[in-house]
C-alpha cells in the first residue's frame, strides 16, 4: 500500500515585482521573510539561500535553516544595504531560494522550493519611507494560504476517491 505524506510551505515577503521596496543610497534595512507550514503530521526544516546578491548588497541574517512547527510561522531575515554611490531609479534585484528539506524517513518525497525576486528600487526622500513600516497583511500572503487550502482539498478528495474505489472492487 502507498501511503503519502503531504507537507506544505508558504513563503511571503514585502517587496515583490509588482510592488517594489523602496531604499535610499547608503541605507540599510533588515526584511522579514514569513515561512509558514500547513497544519499537518510535522514540523518541516527549511534552507534559505541568496542566489543573487546583487553585487554583495544583500546577506542572511542569523541561521539559514528554520524549523517551522506543524501550523506555525517563523520569520527569516534578510539584510540589505545599497551602495552610497547608486543612482535614483536604479533597481537591484536580490534572488533567493527557499527548499523544504526532506526528512529522510525512508519515503519518496518531494521537497517545495521556492525561488523569489526582492526587487529594489533606488529612491531618495519622502519615497523612501513608503514602505518602511506595511501595515496588514500582504495580498500574496493570502493567495499563498488559498493555494495551500486548494492542496490540502484535492489530496483529501482523492484519498476519499481511491479508498471508496478500493472498497467497491472488494
Amino acid at each position: 500500500m502507498l501511503m503519502g505524506n503531504a507537507a506544505a510551505l508558504a513563503v511571503t515577503s514585502v517587496c515583490s515585482d509588482l510592488t517594489p521596496c523602496f531604499m535610499a543610497p547608503s541605507e540599510e534595512k533588515i526584511y522579514d521573510f514569513l515561512l509558514q507550514s500547513s497544519p499537518g503530521d510535522g514540523n518541516i526544516l527549511v534552507r534559505f539561500e541568496i542566489i543573487d546578491d546583487a553585487g554583495g548588497i544583500a546577506g542572511i541574517v542569523g541561521g539559514n535553516e528554520f524549523n517551522v512547527a506543524s501550523g506555525e510561522s517563523v520569520n527569516a531575515k534578510l539584510k540589505v544595504k545599497i551602495p552610497e554611490n547608486s543612482n535614483e531609479g536604479n533597481m537591484v534585484n536580490v534572488v533567493l531560494r527557499f527548499t523544504q528539506v526532506p526528512n529522510n524517513e525512508g519515503q519518496v518525497s518531494l521537497s517545495p522550493s521556492f525561488t523569489m525576486h526582492f526587487p529594489l528600487t533606488v529612491k531618495t526622500g519622502e519615497a523612501v519611507s513608503q514602505n518602511a513600516n506595511p501595515k496588514g497583511a500582504n495580498p500574496f500572503f493570502w493567495i499563498l494560504i488559498a493555494v495551500v487550502l486548494v492542496f490540502f482539498v484535492l489530496i483529501a478528495i482523492t484519498s476519499i476517491v481511491i479508498k471508496n474505489k478500493k472498497k467497491n472492487i472488494a
